[in-house]
């Protein structure tokens, strides 16, 4: 009797963990539809802020980010992650290993397709759970994901067990509208926080968004 009771409350506990992570995604995806957002960018460093002004277009497997102040595009899909100014020929290809702030900062995260990328290695506690990727382009060994009173936390590490990078998502009418990122490594008193004011539904096709494509993609985003 101990040992069947034993077994059920593992796998409750594997399946209490699985919903924690197929509903953290289902809400990082937005259902997997694709959507046409607007928002800002702070960044804060030492209590100083800097306002970047951006329209979004994000869909399952794409995430195209437009900043309006230096008419950037940034683009993450799974080609990798690309930057393009709108007086460039062709579009930059940018490593998750390159430090930079702001948008660009979060280029590895943007491009994380948590589906794909990431399994659940072991369960910690009933809001707790350890990630290991899966695929090998993902710049982040382990993470660690946690549900909180608002929505969720996580943790990126290296292989050594060395945190990198923390992202604090926002729960707001069932989307991430609200969003914080710390750069554990370079600078801890600098941070990204990403407000989105806007939300419509996007008819683009996915099969665009694509790094060759960049120049074109610049009139998606044209008053």
């Amino acid at each position: 009797m101990f040992r069947v009771l034993f077994i059920i409350s593992i796998l409750s506990f594997n399946l209490y963990s699985q919903n924690i992570f197929n509903d953290f995604v289902n809400i990082y995806n937005r259902g997997g539809k694709s959507y046409k957002m607007s928002g800002t960018f702070t960044d804060i460093k030492d209590g100083k802020k800097t306002i970047n002004n951006f329209d979004m277009i994000v869909g399952k497997d794409y995430k195209l980010m437009y900043l309006k102040d230096n008419k950037t595009l940034f683009l993450a899909n799974k080609q990798g992650f690309f930057v393009q100014g709108e007086k460039q020929v062709s579009p930059l290809k940018i490593s998750g290993s390159y430090v930079v702030t702001g948008a660009a900062n979060m280029n590895d995260l943007m491009s994380i397709n948590f589906t794909d990328d990431y399994k659940i290695e072991k369960e910690i506690s009933s809001e707790e759970i350890n990630l290991v990727k899966k695929n090998r382009s993902v710049p982040y060994a382990k993470a660690v994901l946690k549900k909180t009173s608002n929505g969720y936390n996580i943790d990126f590490f290296d292989n050594s067990g060395k945190a990198l990078k923390r992202g604090i998502y926002k729960v707001n009418n069932n989307a991430f509208n609200d969003m914080e990122f710390y750069n554990l490594i370079i600078n801890t008193n600098l941070s990204t926080v990403c407000h989105i004011s806007s939300t419509e539904p996007s008819s683009s096709s996915s099969s665009y968004f694509r790094s060759e494509n960049m120049k074109m993609l610049f009139s998606l985003f044209k008053d």
